[in-house]
């Protein structure tokens, strides 16, 4: 501890930093949309300012998650959303797309985000599996059952 203790830096966590979260979600949006080539998610003032109204517990990693997450799904997720942060929106889907994921059954969702993901990944299946938080194994799995390689 010691050897690593030259020089300390203390930084602020990021809930006394308010004006920070704005450039972070940015930066992050633009990082991983060309990481896993995907497009921009638009940002409304209304999301931005409950981003900016959440203390972040987690501090920039948690941002950092919470936007990859985002971008994946292509939409800012209620559910995965810190429960103090209740959107009412999804911000890229319009009322019609939503209405028609709303009939889609659960499997044939869940096959077009993991079809989503694998493209993100360039067919990468160890990545994907990593960015979708399984195993391999079920991936590969899944991909079978579902008769695609």
């Amino acid at each position: 501890y010691y050897r690593l203790q030259v020089l300390p830096i203390e930084v602020p966590p990021l809930r006394t930093r308010p004006e920070d979260i704005e450039l972070l979600t940015h930066y992050f949006v633009r990082y991983f949309s060309r990481k896993l080539n995907l497009d921009p998610l638009k940002i409304s003032n209304e999301i931005m300012a409950r981003l900016q109204a959440y203390e972040w517990p987690g501090n920039v990693r948690e941002l950092k998650n919470f936007i990859e997450r985002s971008l994946i799904l292509g939409y800012f997720p209620k559910e995965d959303l810190p429960l103090n942060l209740n959107l009412d929106e999804r911000s890229d889907l319009t009322e019609q797309a939503e209405q028609s994921a709303l009939s889609e059954s659960l499997e044939t969702v869940e096959r077009n985000h993991i079809t989503k993901v694998l493209a993100a990944c360039n067919g990468n299946k160890s990545e994907a599996a990593r960015v979708l938080r399984i195993s391999r194994k079920t991936l590969e799995r899944k991909c079978i059952a579902w008769n695609q390689d």
